[in-house]
């Protein structure tokens, strides 16, 4: 059998997904549940980076073409991430990835950055208390 790039191919006969159409389907998801835009082709031009963007931060997907116990996380994708979220203008850079099933993600941060957005949770949920 041959080859076709971009497609996945599983046993002899089973043909998955590209893993654009994969990566679509997470970018698509994540950003229906968050009110993102997603960037189209962000990969493929010199503008428009991040898959994901609104007012306040940059988002990094990053899905499996199968389904995992683990992944592996590379520092590089923070780093990218957060010189394109300042380049432009994003106060969050943010990574957003999944173990292979598009509607279960997790989302990863530098902990200074996420330390506001904690406060501020905790926050409301004392003055929800207190009603």
């Amino acid at each position: 059998m041959s080859r076709i790039p971009g497609i996945i191919f599983f046993g002899d006969d089973k043909i998955a997904k590209s893993t654009r159409d994969v990566s679509s389907a997470q970018e698509n998801y994540v950003a229906g549940i968050i009110g993102a835009k997603v960037q189209p082709n962000s990969g493929a031009t010199a503008f428009d980076k991040g898959d994901l963007i609104d007012e306040f931060s940059l988002f990094e997907c990053k899905t499996s073409m199968t389904v995992k116990k683990s992944v592996s996380l590379k520092k590089e994708w923070f780093e990218k991430n957060e010189e394109e979220s300042i380049a432009r203008g994003r106060t969050n850079s943010i990574l957003v990835f999944n173990f292979g099933e598009v509607r279960e993600n997790f989302v990863s941060m530098k902990l200074s950055d996420f330390m506001p957005i904690y406060e501020a949770w905790k926050e409301q949920q004392l003055k929800e208390m207190e009603k």
